[in-house]
């Protein structure tokens, strides 16, 4: 008569154990967490590149506009001190997230996501019909943290467009 003999167990044929099991749950989620984290950055990197291309084009918009202006238009009138740093009526306005007007009040609307500021002054060194206009594009969530804060530099997501302006 022939015997059976039943198989050894042998260690592949057992399985992992719990601790492989959590071991390797652990690495996956530190790669995940890792992951998350570089998709985390991302976004924020995007958004700020967005925030800063759309202030320098709205800055840019608004230098063009006051450039083209005609001499005598009230569009370059000189400003009031502080126009740059306060928003004050008829230099500034609120802009949604695609650019378009949403008020020039003093505080912002519900939807605004920039604020534009723009100064007119004569050229300091006494250039007879020359005029600088300068122009400040920010977030509306930027200004507000900043309004307060008094002298400050500029925040990468902010855009200051300075040009020259000469009557004719």
């Amino acid at each position: 008569m022939h015997a059976w003999k039943l198989p050894s167990s042998s260690r592949s044929d057992r399985g992992f154990t719990i601790v492989e099991v959590l071991i390797a749950l652990a690495i996956i989620a530190m790669a995940a967490a890792g992951v998350a984290e570089l998709c985390a950055i991302a976004i924020r990197t995007a958004r700020a590149a967005r925030d800063e291309t759309m202030t320098t084009m709205l800055a840019m918009q608004k230098v063009e506009q006051l450039r083209s202006a005609p001499w005598a238009s009230s569009d370059l009138a000189l400003s009031p001190p502080g126009a740059l740093a306060a928003t004050t009526a008829g230099y500034a306005d609120f802009l949604d997230r695609h650019g378009r007007s949403v008020g020039a009040l003093v505080s912002p609307p519900a939807d605004a996501v920039y604020l534009r500021r723009w100064s007119i002054e004569p050229l300091p060194a006494g250039g007879s019909g020359t005029r600088v206009v300068r122009v400040l594009v920010s977030t509306v969530v930027r200004a507000a943290h900043v309004s307060s804060a008094g002298p400050r530099a500029r925040h990468a997501t902010e855009s200051l467009i300075v040009a020259l302006r000469s009557g004719r």
